[in-house]
């Protein structure tokens, strides 16, 4: 029944609001004129089989030709400059966390067609390393190849709805609560258990390849585009010590800066986590612009910026009211 529902109101109550203009109506609600949106994967078919993290390329195409109708787009530089962003209509700025390939493949040319500016937040790790998956793709890889049952340093956990779960968490919220040492050995084990081979051999590369040095070149080489950090590994920056965060934050900047011959201003902090220490050394280690990943509060309010992220699953009408409520809640 809940299912029922969810569907009714994504495919037929969203998109009558959206005829009737509440969303011009929902903007008009908030004194914030600009927002910073993220997406992640931007796919050439719906995989959401492993994850819900990959866009419909056609359904991004809506977003885009909806954004040119209704924004002014703009860099990530210039909104974060709101002073210098004093323009008629409502600013947007457009961010891609995690850095997969098929931003390039599937993102890049409708970018490219619309003239619309984006920044790509990259976990530099994949630079060196051609295996890399992102912590949550291997989880989710494992939950869709693995078997029904997968033991984690002693925790066991059981597929269900296509997610690795125990009685108490599941297996995202475990990864994310370890220390740096057990978070590199546990993925280390999990490797060796779901050899990368054997994990993705039947899974459309599409869902989990991420970007190399040389697509990571050619990217910032556009002037529409810009690459900033997600750190090195893309670890919860808020479970490591002042050297190990130290190490993530110059390490991912140092890496992306050689490889790009130009300057990395930005970081998006991996799951939106950060506390006190986190900002502090981004800042010391020469991030301008520090970037969550949802809502901020108020203490950090001109530290860290907020943004809105893209439901993938619940279609055109329900993304594009959200964005126009969202410049309430994670505009400034």
């Amino acid at each position: 029944m809940k299912t029922i529902v969810k569907f009714l109101f994504y495919q037929l109550v969203c998109p009558l609001l959206l005829f009737f203009k509440m969303d011009k109506l929902m903007r008009k609600r908030s004194n914030h004129r600009h927002l910073i949106i993220m997406y992640h994967g931007v796919s050439n078919k719906k995989n959401f089989s492993i994850n819900g993290r990959h866009l419909p390329a056609d359904e991004f195409e809506q977003h885009l030709r909806y954004y040119k109708n209704n924004f002014d787009i703009v860099s990530l530089d210039e909104i974060c400059k709101t002073n210098g962003c004093t323009r008629a209509r409502h600013c947007i700025s457009l961010t891609f966390d995690d850095g997969y390939s098929n931003n390039i493949q599937n993102a890049v040319p409708l970018l490219l067609k619309y003239q619309i500016p984006a920044t790509f937040f990259v976990s530099s790790i994949g630079l060196i390393d051609k295996e890399y998956l992102h912590p949550s793709d291997q989880i989710d890889l494992i939950a869709h190849a693995g078997p029904a049952d997968v033991n984690i340093n002693g925790a066991a956990f059981s597929r269900k709805n296509k997610k690795l779960l125990n009685k108490d968490f599941d297996a995202y919220q475990y990864i994310n609560s370890l220390t740096f040492d057990e978070f590199k050995k546990t993925l280390l084990v999990l490797k060796r258990q779901f050899p990368f081979n054997d994990l993705v051999a039947t899974i459309d590369p599409e869902v989990y390849k991420v970007v190399t040095s040389e697509t990571v070149i050619d990217l910032a080489s556009n002037r529409l585009f810009s690459v900033g950090s997600h750190s090195h590994d893309h670890v919860n920056l808020t479970q490591l010590s002042e050297p190990e965060l130290s190490d993530q934050l110059a390490g991912s900047k140092n890496l992306l800066e050689s490889a790009l011959y130009s300057p990395v201003k930005a970081i998006a902090f991996p799951y939106g986590y950060f506390n006190t220490q986190v900002v502090k050394l981004s800042q010391q280690h020469g991030y301008e612009y520090l970037v969550a990943g949802g809502s901020v509060e108020s203490e950090w309010k001109g530290l860290v910026l907020p943004r809105i992220g893209i439901l993938n699953m619940a279609g055109y009408a329900f993304n594009m009211l959200s964005i126009s409520r969202g410049f309430k809640k994670f505009g400034f």
